[in-house]
């Protein structure tokens, strides 16, 4: 009204007097129409309709009448119910990325982000406090040293020589693990690249997809350094940790150690240096095929026989050695200034009576209000595989411990023949293969092609569904199978040990998952980040794998697509690369687990790049 008021004299780019009264000094009924109209069109406020944008009630605009021809005429995909203009939109480039359905200029744009930022997510010795530095802990000021952890088979001396080249080792206090009094950084020799934002370490399954994409964009050295390191935190700190920081000291990740090995051979052929790694797998596979992770069964405390002999039964669980509060998640308050854990603990006892996945008597004590030591050890089991949080193994998936579940069992076959090529492979290469459990090297490949063998029948008899035509994670106490639809059904099929009868039936469920931008982990709705709508870099590239393995070309190419688009369109609006990505659409909102989408993001950009190089393949051999 002011605004009139004081230059009604100078607007001539409609009749000032249709929405405003000078005498009254007030707005007319048209302009809160036209107020109203312009809101609806999304572009409040321009002057695009005059002043406030209010005329915009007399123009037939341009957006909405393309928007309106676009749903005439778009090719709508009637089998899966969304409208994809993809194809519509691109053009195909005589460029490096030819036979892609995305223009050369976005690609380029966001190959140049991803090649430039590598450096800005690496951490070495010459950049070791950014490393140390933990944005997922509180600072403890009250030192005025750096922790630096190194293991007790390291000598301490060596390390501070190695790093005093980059930095002052006097503002670094570096200690042995058998030392923890704070926590810190573990130790690694080899400049790494960590996922980004909060996530300031080098995480175990994370590394793989970012290897893939330091390969396709040519960085081999740093690639190969990483994987070295896996060797390294193997033979000092007993495992491939969650990440190296001491927290993370009693807990693994998905085991994807001889993927990220055999990735690097490919490029660098380095007979020699691939039989380096054979005592470190060795090591790895038992972590993961001995306790606590190897299922005992047979008859326990207070229970029944189960329903095969402990002998025969070989699959593996997510069960850490760690026990009570995950530090890192203590460390997290929400707005209200609490923890996960007080959150969780006001979730069970304003619901306890609702939930009926589990016991909750084991997890919860509503006596005292306190969570239970075996909350705990299935809190960080949880978090052991990678999926932190869904509700695959019920409410905050803390009954993981009681059940084999179809991805690390399929995970340990793949490394099962993993290790039969690798051996056989240095064989026919003439390479001497150590060997020191077996009589030669032919005797340890026939050992592990039956554990994979025997593997395969197991998962297949407990965890397969024919009904259903999908693989669900088997509860070895209740002897049932969890009927949670997850993206890890494809699993099997990565690592190609179903059937082509088992992957037919099982990519025939595929709509249960398929969403405009990939696929989703699960159909359902939770709240938590590894449910719908969210989507996940690495189970879209094991998707894409899996599906590819048994000829299912088209459905592999429809969702790399998908995916790029996605990844695509939210870098062209917000010049980012995140860690998880709404696959209705580009807001993120979690209620159960970290809430934050964090911006690098490592295994988003290695997973790009394998699309990017997949679909220009597939193109190339379809011609």
């Amino acid at each position: 009204k002011k605004f009139y008021r004081d230059n009604e004299a100078k607007i001539d780019c409609y009749d000032v007097s249709k929405f405003y009264d000078k005498h009254t000094n007030t707005l007319t009924p048209l302009f809160y129409q036209g107020d109203r109209g312009i809101r609806e069109s999304g572009f409040d406020l321009c002057n695009r309709f005059g002043i406030f944008g209010v005329d915009i009630i007399n123009y037939a605009p341009v957006c909405l009448n393309s928007f309106l021809f676009k749903i005439g005429s778009s090719g709508i995909n009637a089998e899966y119910g969304v409208l994809f203009c993809l194809l519509d939109r691109c053009v195909l480039s005589p460029s490096t990325m030819d036979g892609l359905v995305f223009s050369a200029e976005r690609v380029d744009r966001i190959r140049k982000h991803i090649k430039e930022t590598w450096g800005l997510l690496t951490r070495s010795h010459s950049n070791l406090i950014k490393a140390i530095t933990d944005p997922k802990m509180k600072n403890d000021e009250s030192h005025k040293t750096l922790p630096l952890y190194i293991s007790d088979l390291e000598d301490k001396e060596d390390v501070i020589k190695r790093i005093s080249q980059y930095v002052d080792a006097s503002s670094i206090d570096i200690l042995k693990i058998s030392q923890i009094s704070r926590h810190g950084l573990l130790y690694l020799p080899n400049p790494f690249v960590v996922p980004g934002g909060r996530f300031n370490e080098m995480y175990n399954w994370d590394s793989y997809f970012i290897i893939l994409g330091l390969i396709d964009d040519g960085e081999i050295e740093l690639a190969k350094g990483m994987v070295e390191n896996f060797k390294y935190e193997i033979e000092h700190y007993g495992t491939i940790c969650n990440a190296n920081r001491t927290y993370y000291l009693s807990r693994s990740q998905p085991p994807l150690y001889t993927q990220s090995i055999l990735a690097v051979y490919q490029v660098t052929k380095d007979e020699k240096w691939l039989a380096s790694f054979l005592p470190s797998i060795r090591e790895y596979y038992s972590y993961f095929t001995s306790e606590p992770h190897l299922i005992k069964l047979g008859k326990e405390k207070g229970q029944g026989s189960d329903t095969v002999e402990g002998d025969e039964f070989f699959l593996s669980r997510y069960l850490t050695k760690g026990e009570g509060p995950c530090p890192e998640v203590e460390s997290e308050i929400d707005e209200k200034g609490n923890t996960y854990y007080e959150n969780a603990k006001k979730f069970y006892r304003d619901n306890e009576a609702k939930i009926d996945c589990y016991d909750v008597s084991k997890f919860y004590d509503k006596h005292t209000n306190t969570l239970t030591p075996l909350f705990y050890q299935g809190d960080r089991g949880i978090r052991e595989s990678g999926f932190d949080l869904c509700n695959r193994f019920g409410i905050f998936g803390v009954d993981i411990i009681n059940y084999a579940p179809v991805c690390l069992n399929s995970f340990l076959f793949k490394i099962e023949q993993d290790v039969c090529y690798i051996i056989e492979l240095l064989l026919d290469l003439s390479v001497k293969v150590e060997t020191s459990a077996f009589v030669d090297a032919r005797e340890e490949v026939n050992w592990f092609r039956n554990r994979g063998n025997k593997r395969k029948e197991l998962i297949n008899k407990f965890l397969w569904d024919e009904e259903s035509g999908m693989y669900f994670d088997y509860n070895f106490r209740t002897h049932k199978q969890n009927k949670y639809e997850f993206a890890t059904t494809f699993l099997p099929l990565w690592a190609g040990l179903a059937s082509p009868h088992q992957a037919e039936k099982v990519v025939q469920n595929l709509s249960r998952l398929e969403a405009p931008g990939g696929v989703f982990t699960s159909p359902y709705v939770t709240g938590c980040q590894w449910d719908k709508p969210y989507g996940w870099a690495p189970l879209q590239l094991i998707f894409v794998q899996a599906l590819h393995n048994y000829s299912f070309t088209e459905q592999a190419n429809r969702i790399a697509t998908k995916f790029c688009k996605i990844i695509l369109d939210c870098f062209e609006d917000t010049g980012c690369i995140v860690e998880k990505y709404n696959l209705e659409g580009k807001d993120i909102s979690v209620k159960w687990g970290y809430i934050t989408n964090e911006i690098g993001f490592g295994w988003i950009k290695g997973v790009f790049l394998e699309f990017l190089n997949y679909l220009r393949h597939s193109k190339q051999e379809a011609a």
